[in-house]
């Protein structure tokens, strides 16, 4: 099995120290580094560290690529992609989220591949049910 897409929904685990913060914002470094397209969703709402900001610390990107809204619970999708021989670069897209409202829909970029549009109301629906939240 070959991994096209990854899906993370941060957790409030993901959040709560700066080892767990560390490792969280690895595994995405992992998967962009793999030309893997990653979409994370953060609805925590008892912890306030950003996870997009400690993936761009982590990675060494420049301040443009800061979480660009006001809003502690969001979205990002990341696309990653190479114009030229040794030029990669990383698309980010975000959407600010917000308790009570329906979540958006978002782009999920696959590896060598299209971009799919992932329903997050249903996704997050459907986790939810699995895991019994």
């Amino acid at each position: 099995m070959i991994l096209v897409g990854a899906l993370e929904l941060v957790s409030p685990g993901n959040k709560d120290r700066f080892e767990s913060r560390r490792a969280f914002a690895a595994k995405c470094a992992s998967y962009l580094q793999s030309g893997i397209g990653l979409l994370v969703v953060d609805i925590v709402t008892e912890r306030q560290a950003n996870m997009h900001d400690e993936l761009v610390e982590l990675m060494g990107l420049n301040g443009d690529y800061r979480f660009p809204l006001a809003s502690l619970l969001y979205a990002v999708s990341y696309r990653p992609f190479r114009p030229k021989a040794n030029d990669d670069r990383i698309e980010v897209r975000s959407a600010a989220l917000e308790v009570s409202r329906e979540l958006p829909t978002m782009s999920l970029a696959l590896r060598n591949g299209p971009t799919v549009k992932i329903e997050l109301e249903a996704t997050y629906t459907r986790a939810r049910q699995r895991s019994q939240l």
